[in-house]
């Protein structure tokens, strides 16, 4: 009031007015500002807390959606390993659980298909029980007349084998003994084809027609001789058991069996041995073999199975697919050992080392006709 009565204008008046209007106004925007940012502010924890609670919902899902993928397919597991009746209705049981989940009604369908399946094998099975029944009396009268056969046929065809064996001469191929053969062990050993190399009286020197395994000379790379490398025992021992019964071993007799050594060099063959299975060495291959077509061998389907290499460029006179097979001398070296190669050729100059495991075996023998 003073300042108006000191003779303030009206302009003055007016001037005042504006500042304080100015004032009121920027206070309010500033208020409004202050309301956006809060406003702004809220929106983005709304969005925030949403956008959170949508990823904790979807994890959920997908928690639930893995866990009854993983239920439904341990049910289609059980499913399809059911192999009975009751296994089958437990299944449908479990599978009703998952409604019209993905493939669900055609696999409850499947297993009702089982179920009359399995029924009507139950029901073929009976009656097949009954008919065995009433055939048991026809089995017992077979069995009966398979009994007579064995005694009335088999028996002479052991009469006519024993005869052979006496007739035998050199060159012949006979059967003694009997192993594995055509890599079918259901139908069981196969009889043993020989080769006569040599007759002596009643005794009979034989070497097996095929290559009957493979073997390593000697199971581990060192320097041995036939006296006492790994396969002159198993051929004493495995072979020998495997191959022969009681009454053919009695026929076997142990015999001396030279440390021949390898005429181009000077190898230590080591000593002679008494063995009742051996191998050739190259003097007896050379010896009992006129020519390198004769010394050629094809391995058994067993053998080849065990490893023995074949070779698709040599063949034998019936078409098969020839062998390297190994002889008990010693090669050029203390770890190598001779052997006849795929071509029949004897391999003197140096051999094979003795570990190498596609080498297939030929064992040889002497029989006594008299034992």
């Amino acid at each position: 009031t003073e300042r108006y009565t000191e003779g303030q204008t009206l302009d003055l008046i007016r001037k005042e007015k504006e500042n304080f209007l100015s004032l009121i106004r920027q206070q309010i925007e500033r208020c409004r500002d202050e309301e956006k940012r809060a406003k702004e502010e809220a929106e983005r924890s709304y969005v925030a807390f949403f956008s959170e609670r949508e990823k904790e919902a979807k994890s959920l899902h997908e928690q639930a959606e893995s866990k009854r993928a993983s239920d439904y397919n341990s049910a289609l597991k059980k499913a399809h390993e059911a192999a009975t009746i009751d296994a089958c209705k437990a299944a449908i049981t479990k599978l009703s659980t998952f409604d019209n989940y993905k493939d669900a009604k055609k696999q409850i369908q499947w297993q009702k298909d089982k179920i009359a399946q399995f029924e009507a094998e139950a029901i073929a099975k009976a009656r097949s029980k009954r008919t065995k029944n009433l055939l048991l009396t026809s089995i017992v009268s077979m069995c009966a007349i398979a009994i007579c056969l064995f005694q009335f046929v088999v028996k002479p065809s052991d009469k006519y084998r024993e005869m052979k064996l006496k007739n035998a001469k050199v060159g012949d191929v006979i059967s003694f003994g009997a192993y594995e053969q055509d890599n079918n062990t259901s139908n069981g050993k196969e009889d043993i084809k020989w080769l006569v190399l040599d007759k002596q009286g009643s005794k009979l020197l034989l070497i097996s027609k095929y290559a009957l395994d493979c073997q390593p000379y000697n199971t581990k790379y060192t320097n041995v001789t036939w006296e006492n490398c790994t396969l002159r025992t198993w051929l004493n021992d495995n072979f020998l058991q495997a191959a022969f019964s009681s009454s053919e071993k009695e026929k076997i007799p142990t015999v001396t069996v030279s440390a021949d050594k390898n005429p181009s060099y000077s190898t230590d063959p080591g000593k002679a041995t008494q063995d009742k299975v051996f191998l050739l060495s190259i003097t007896e291959a050379k010896k009992y073999f006129s020519s390198d077509e004769a010394r050629k061998c094809a391995p058994t389907a067993y053998a080849k199975a065990q490893g023995a290499y074949t070779d698709n460029h040599h063949y034998t006179l019936s078409g098969a697919a020839t062998c390297w097979w190994w002889l008990r001398s010693p090669g050029g070296l203390q770890s190598y050992a001779a052997f006849v190669d795929t071509d029949g050729s004897v391999r003197v100059y140096g051999g094979y080392y003795v570990t190498d495991s596609d080498s297939a075996v030929r064992p040889a023998l002497w029989i006594n006709l008299e034992s």
